[in-house]
């Protein structure tokens, strides 16, 4: 996980230094500004190409990291005696804002 945030924090510092790119008004004044100008927007393309495979393997790594705690949770529900169970899907249940999986005078 630790890597994963860590290439999210580089990828968000990565999209604020391109906004000032992205707002910046000057259309060139010559034809060697214009040139210019044109280099770098084909510049950015490439670069936001780059980038957006790498959040496309950011997403597919936190997929794939969803999944395998999902499989590590189901496991270990497997393994609980059902008085556990129950009363874990009911604090689940009472977590996500469900007010009636508890008799009215305990919730």
């Amino acid at each position: 996980m630790q890597l994963f945030y860590r290439d999210t924090e580089q990828a968000e510092s990565w999209m604020v230094k391109q906004e000032a790119f992205l707002q910046n008004d000057d259309l060139g004044d010559s034809l060697d500004s214009v040139e210019s100008l044109l280099k770098k927007h084909e510049d950015f393309e490439v670069a936001l190409l780059v980038t957006l495979l790498f959040f496309a393997n950011l997403c597919e790594r936190l997929r794939r990291a969803w999944l395998r705690r999902r499989r590590k949770y189901t496991r270990w529900m497997s393994l609980q005696p059902s008085s556990l169970k129950v009363t874990t899907m009911l604090l689940t249940m009472w977590l996500n804002g469900e007010t009636n999986c508890f008799p009215a005078d305990v919730g």
